[in-house]
């Protein structure tokens, strides 16, 4: 969403680097892997067992295909098997040293992925690779087990964070702690808040906001309120408190919010906090913000206030969407943030101004298309189906698009750096969808629509791993006609 995209803090989203192991360690408890783990060894396509199903064993081999798009397909083929993929995690987690391709398309995100939609039953070989001795992909495994939310990571995470490793592992292994929430990490966490790493200390006061321990409140107020440490730091603290919601930080935050001598960039980072913590005053200093003179911080605003779920700030929203004299920047995070309210008619109002009414702004329509693929309401997704057939071509394009980031789990925006894939894990089978999977093969069909739009179609299409649209499209082809085969 536009509000989303402005509050992004996306430093250490899949970082790749390599890793491979020949050990299947599915049988290790966490308590044996406290004894010497096995050292990290490199796997090869001689190593494929020949035991192993044919068609398991086809996706394997595509793994080591010269071919970038073939191995990102194999990855993600070999993620849906779920538990029937874990004797083949050696594989995976080979990929994620391969970079191939940008930032958001290479094998490396595709397999980071597919390792967690294996499951649970992936959970204690990921762990024992993370410790193995001489593996150049702890830090990406970190991030993994972070994603899985499987508390039994919690441990080796925390003997990441408290060890001597260079590099990245331990901010990486305090930004999954974080992630998963356990009551276990709070005083590790506590304990690098003021660690001589900046990335260290960065993160685990971000982290302890992802517990939501009120044991952590009195020592991030104190954060947030020292005017010596880093406005980062402090910024931090005041996300931390506002995802903890606990009242004692509502007056630090709100005095440090209303000193126009703190740095902006704290400033707004404690007007979403304010949000977050849904004390009855905040609607009032909220909106109040929506007319400071600061066009960011009247975004920030528009943010924290949809966190309050107050049913008032449809009214709002729909107001700063038709002021003539407001930026088109807040307008566009308005209409959006009607979306987010998931009121059907907030959502409908989106819908009409800026879709039908507003076709002189595209990008505020492609923002509102952008929340609603986001959305977690499932009324949003029938509004980008009709869009799948609006009769501007950029914004048939962008509904493809936000169609296949949502099924391919690449939307990353989200707030104080923290976003919650394992919800977005559980919501793909939602978009089985016969609508939108019936939507997206018209396009393809559609020989009169642009090639962009219809190769974005098929991409959602084949990276859904429906069977039922898998089948469908090789049926019709590359050249979107129906095979007679």
């Amino acid at each position: 969403m536009a509000v989303r995209r402005i509050l992004l803090s996306a430093s250490l989203l899949f970082v790749a680097a390599v890793l491979a192991l020949t050990f299947y360690f599915a049988g290790r408890t966490v308590g044996q892997e406290r004894g010497r783990p096995a050292d990290w060894a490199p796997v090869t396509k001689e190593s494929i067992p020949r035991d192993m199903p044919s068609d398991v064993r086809a996706l394997v081999e595509k793994t080591f295909s010269t071919n970038q798009q073939q191995r990102e397909d194999a990855a993600r083929e070999l993620g849906w098997l779920g538990a029937r993929g874990v004797p083949e995690l050696p594989f995976l987690v080979r990929l994620l040293t391969d970079y191939e391709g940008d930032a958001d398309e290479n094998p490396s995100r595709e397999a980071s992925m597919a390792l967690v939609r294996l499951g649970p039953s992936a959970v204690e070989p990921l762990i024992a690779a993370m410790r193995a001795p001489g593996n150049p992909a702890n830090e990406e495994l970190a991030v993994v087990l972070g994603l899985t939310g499987d508390r039994r990571a919690v441990p080796a995470l925390i003997d990441a964070l408290e060890g001597h490793e260079a590099g990245g592992l331990r901010d990486r292994a305090a930004w999954a702690l974080g992630l998963i929430g356990d009551p276990r990490a709070v005083e590790p966490l506590l304990r690098h808040v003021g660690d001589d790493d900046p990335d260290v200390a960065e993160w685990s006061i971000e982290a302890l906001g992802g517990t939501g321990d009120r044991r952590a409140v009195e020592p991030l107020i104190a954060i947030a309120k020292n005017r010596g440490a880093p406005a980062n730091l402090r910024g931090s603290a005041a996300a931390s408190l506002g995802k903890i919601g606990d009242p004692r930080a509502f007056e630090p935050l709100l005095a440090i919010f209303k000193n126009a001598a703190e740095p902006e960039s704290l400033r707004y980072r404690c007007a979403h906090a304010l949000g977050e913590t849904k004390q009855p005053r905040a609607f009032e200093v909220l909106r109040e913000a929506l007319g400071d003179k600061d066009e960011y911080m009247r975004l920030w605003a528009i943010g924290a206030l949809t966190c309050l779920h107050d049913p008032r700030t449809v009214a709002l929203f729909k107001s700063l969407l038709h002021n003539s004299g407001e930026e088109e920047s807040v307008q566009r995070a308005a209409a959006a943030a009607l979306v987010d309210t998931g009121d059907p008619d907030a959502i409908e109002h989106a819908y009409r101004e800026s879709l039908l009414d507003k076709a002189q702004w595209p990008l505020l329509r492609l923002d509102v298309l952008d929340a609603f693929a986001q959305s977690r309401n499932t009324i949003a997704y029938p509004y980008v189906v009709r869009a799948l057939r609006d009769k501007q071509s950029a914004v048939r394009a962008e509904a493809a698009r936000v169609l296949a980031e949502t099924i391919c789990l690449r939307t990353m925006r989200g707030l104080g750096g923290f976003i919650d894939f394992r919800e977005q894990v559980r919501k793909l089978p939602a978009l089985d969808d016969t609508r939108v999977l019936d939507a997206l093969l018209d396009v393809v069909r559609n020989h009169s629509e642009e090639t962009e739009t219809r190769e974005l179609a098929r991409e959602a299409l084949r990276k859904s791993g429906n069977p039922k649209a898998l089948q469908a499209l090789k049926e019709i082809g590359e050249n979107g006609e129906k095979s007679n085969n």
